[in-house]
């Protein structure tokens, strides 16, 4: 009996997309197959050939064992190495029946995926994403979806880790005034986080400039640049954090006023009948209701490249309203009518709904872990002053009747 594996595929892939296998062999008996991950076997099954052929995917059950942490930027390390979560190693042994012939297949999994128009067009060519772009030195490798391209353009109140598998053991970035930041001792293919702020601080600390430009050069060839650009001026930011689709996270700034509706429900379930002593007859009582907060806002006037980032956003299976002081609020992202022109060039600007998916009956104020910031006595004679002790410090009333 005999057994070969016909396709398989690439070494690093996608769980977003098939991770699927063909076998050939001349055995009429199941198929013995087993995942292993971390030295542990995660899940046996067999498979009957029909024609001396089976086919199966095993992308679902990659999925739960990938896990993605949210990462926050560095203030001090240029580059960390992600030591946890994103891929997953698998080994998947295929046995055939009474002589026992073993195949092996050992492979990288990461959270994400690419679209069915693009897989298409690489496959066409000979490539995979990895191969044409992640994993390749020549290009643009960071697992953003932004854009394929060269050009990298992030507002500056959107700057998050950027991922990335070192290509090469060392690279060089380079301000739009010649300061250099050299990187080296990067283990090959292995994931780690751009955290810019740290490079920009590194090269405030030692030059007083406060870069916006990087280009980034290995072995002094130009590979790809990242551009900031200021935060657009706006009423309100409405930050989000979302899952992207290469499985890493991103930030998108709703640049628009907003407005914040509590929905909860009227439904007759939430209301009962008790009986009040007092009247001798039956009166109605109500739970406490569950309440969702939603947000009424706009994207703000965009460009059209930045629209179909925006896209992403929406299809997101993992996104988080940011707001200042408060702990990260999970939401979901709808746009009422997303429309562009097909043509056109103008910035345009579309209405989205962004939804809380908790819904609550209960209500918390968000948690103040600070300590006093006065002490007793200072700042006595001031009119209108409240410490974080709720003391007035004089007479006067902060609000005149």
């Amino acid at each position: 009996m005999s057994i070969t594996i016909s396709s398989s595929p690439a070494y690093r892939s996608f769980v977003g997309n098939p991770v699927r296998f063909s076998l050939l062999t001349d055995s009429e008996q199941p198929l013995s197959c087993s995942l292993t991950i971390a030295g542990q076997v995660i899940y046996n099954f067999t498979h009957v050939p029909f024609q001396g052929v089976c086919q199966f995917d095993i992308a679902d059950i990659l999925t739960a064992y990938i896990d993605t942490p949210i990462l926050e930027s560095s203030q001090t390390d240029i580059v960390t190495p992600i030591r946890q979560g994103y891929t997953v190693y698998y080994t998947l042994t295929v046995t055939t029946g009474v002589e026992s012939e073993t195949v092996t297949f050992n492979g990288i999994a990461f959270r994400g995926g690419i679209s069915k128009r693009l897989m298409r067009e690489l496959q066409g060519k000979g490539l995979d994403m990895f191969s044409y772009r992640l994993s390749n030195p020549q290009r643009q490798f960071f697992f953003t979806t932004r854009t394929n391209g060269r050009n990298i353009r992030i507002r500056e109140n959107e700057i998050a880790p950027l991922l990335f598998l070192a290509p090469v053991a060392s690279m060089t970035f380079v301000t739009d005034s010649g300061r250099l930041i050299t990187l080296t001792g990067l283990a090959t293919q292995t994931l780690y986080a751009l955290n810019i702020p740290a490079m920009r601080k590194t090269i405030f600390d030692t030059y007083n400039e406060l870069p916006a430009y990087f280009s980034l050069l290995i072995s002094d060839h130009y590979v790809c640049d990242i551009t900031l650009l200021p935060a657009t001026s706006a009423i309100e930011h409405n930050v989000l954090l979302f899952r992207n689709s290469l499985g890493t996270y991103e930030r998108i700034t709703l640049d628009a006023a907003s407005t914040r509706t509590f929905e909860s429900s009227d439904d007759d379930q939430d209301s009962y009948t008790l009986f009040d002593p007092q009247t001798s007859g039956y009166v109605t009582g109500y739970f406490r209701l569950p309440v969702t907060t939603v947000r009424a806002t706009e994207t703000g006037i965009k460009p059209p490249s930045e629209f179909m980032f925006l896209a992403d956003l929406l299809s997101s299976d993992d996104v988080y309203l940011l707001i200042p002081g408060q702990s990260a609020i999970p939401v979901h992202v709808t746009a009422d009518k997303y429309q562009l022109p097909g043509t056109s060039t103008e910035p345009v600007s579309i209405s989205v709904t962004i939804r809380a998916i908790e819904s609550d009956a209960y209500y918390s104020p968000e948690a103040d872990f600070n300590l006093p910031s006065n002490r007793f006595g200072e700042w006595i004679f001031e009119d209108k002053y409240l410490n974080s002790w709720g003391i007035i410090y004089n007479d006067r009333r902060l609000i005149e009747p």
